[in-house]
């Protein structure tokens, strides 16, 4: 019985240190991204807010990403859709030392809807990018069901940004679904 308590120990504390973490990054005043390896530098966020607050107005008016010497634009079509006022509001983390098989190393810019400071209940949509294209490969949005259960769903924005420019800015093969449903009550 010792036997077995000790090898469960082992087990669970072996897969306690092969969990996977995202490392967080800083973003500078100046749109440097602090925190990657030399590998994927220089890089860069740039966030164009918009200075207008009337009502259905975007409160985005660009998001370039640049990595490694690659950059991307993620056009209005998509950014219209998020909520963020200012850089208090966005958080990036990233990851290039995980099972590349899941997913590639990747770079995920979170842009949070104001009011909610809450971390671990806070919607807003959430980018990933292949650090080593710089395009988008996934988006989600997460959303609050009642006061405290936060939900996520796959974006799909082939419905609202024209074939040309989704394969400028994303490698992913897009498929239908409902995702957008949150921002359309805007």
């Amino acid at each position: 019985m010792r036997r077995l308590l000790k090898i469960v120990c082992v087990a669970l504390a072996s897969s306690v240190c092969l969990a996977h973490q995202d490392t967080q990054l800083r973003v500078q005043a100046d749109g440097q991204i602090v925190g990657l390896p030399p590998t994927y530098n220089p890089s860069s966020l740039h966030i164009a807010f918009s200075q207008n607050d009337e009502p259905g107005w975007p409160p985005i008016s660009g998001l370039t990403l640049s990595v490694g010497g690659k950059s991307v634009v993620v056009p209005a079509c998509v950014t219209r859709l998020v909520l963020t006022r200012s850089m208090r509001d966005v958080r990036v983390v990233a990851s290039w030392y995980h099972n590349t098989s899941l997913s590639p190393p990747y770079i995920e810019v979170a842009l949070f809807d104001p009011g909610h400071e809450d971390l671990f209940t806070r919607p807003g949509y959430r980018f990933s990018f292949n650090l080593s294209t710089a395009k988008l490969f996934r988006m989600d949005v997460a959303f609050l069901r009642g006061k405290s259960e936060l939900y996520d769903a796959p974006v799909d924005f082939s419905q609202l940004c024209p074939t040309s420019d989704v394969s400028q800015f994303s490698e992913r093969v897009l498929r239908p679904n409902k995702s957008l449903e949150r921002t359309r009550e805007r």
